[in-house]
């Protein structure tokens, strides 16, 4: 470390620099210094001023440093300062400063914390930093947690949130195929085909097209997001003849401009041969 970094260091827990880390903008650069220290005098003032600085640029440096740390200490220090917060956005810094830990009891009372949180904004930024967890017990609580809720909205952000793991996790898959066969929710069903043909493979392409055919003309935006799923899998040979065979059959001049939108960027032999058809009728 420099010279300057070494006298800061030394005079880090002198009561003059802790009333300096308290109130003047060069504590900034000094908590960062101190977060870098071994003392184990720090750690007692880096919890210290995450949970009483009046300062809120210092508390938030206290409360992202902690998150780096690894002792115990933290984590019990920064569930207790959320607990007693009542501004969203220092709190939204205490669960991405939590969710940096890959400590399963660490991850366990984030979920706990999901479950009792009220607050909409937290929630989602809980359910986002959860889902991009990739630990099969987080999936499966997360997973638990959609099976027992009844909030649409919760619904929601947890499949876009499971959504991240899918290609890691077939239980993901399995729950996006199950959604769309079995859900009355029609929202949930959009949800589950769009994110489903970012992580499937071919072999969901007649999971979509018998969808399709299923639905009824009032069903029109869950057919719309069909044609944009089999979009997305225009590499395969199959969307292009399930989308052809849908275009054959479709009546609503709308959803047929969709289709021609989607085979315009295939390659596919008889894609093209499909679109010359109509431009020549």
């Amino acid at each position: 470390m420099c010279k300057f970094g070494e006298g800061v260091e030394k005079k880090a827990l002198s009561p003059k620099i802790i009333g300096e880390i308290k109130t003047k903008k060069k504590g900034e650069r000094a908590i960062f210094i101190l977060a870098q220290s071994n003392d184990k005098r720090v750690l007692p003032l880096m919890i210290e001023l995450a949970q009483n600085s009046q300062n809120p640029k210092i508390q938030q440096q206290a409360i992202f440093w902690l998150g780096q740390r690894r002792e115990p200490e933290t984590k019990e220090a920064l569930f207790k300062l959320y607990e007693t917060l009542t501004d969203t956005k220092t709190k939204e810094r205490v669960i991405f400063s939590l969710v940096q830990s890959r400590d399963k009891t660490t991850r366990k009372k984030l979920l706990s914390l999901l479950r009792k949180e009220k607050d909409e904004r937290l929630r989602e930024q809980l359910i986002f930093w959860l889902g991009n967890v990739r630990d099969p017990e987080i999936t499966t609580a997360l997973l638990k947690l959609f099976d027992e809720s009844q909030d649409p909205k919760l619904k929601e952000r947890l499949l876009r949130s499971l959504s991240l793991n899918a290609s890691q996790d077939k239980r993901i898959k399995e729950k996006f195929i199950s959604i769309i066969k079995n859900s009355r929710d029609t929202r949930l069903r959009e949800i589950a085909v769009l994110q489903l043909s970012h992580v499937g493979g071919q072999e969901i392409i007649p999971l979509f097209r018998n969808l399709y055919f299923e639905l009824t003309p009032e069903e029109t935006k869950l057919k719309r997001y069909i044609i944009f799923a089999l979009g997305n899998l225009i590499k395969y040979h199959q969307a292009n003849q399930a989308l052809i065979e849908i275009a054959r059959q479709e009546k609503d001049p709308h959803l047929l401009k969709n289709i021609i939108f989607s085979l315009r960027r295939s390659k596919n032999k008889e894609a093209v041969k499909f679109l010359e058809e109509i431009i020549n009728r």
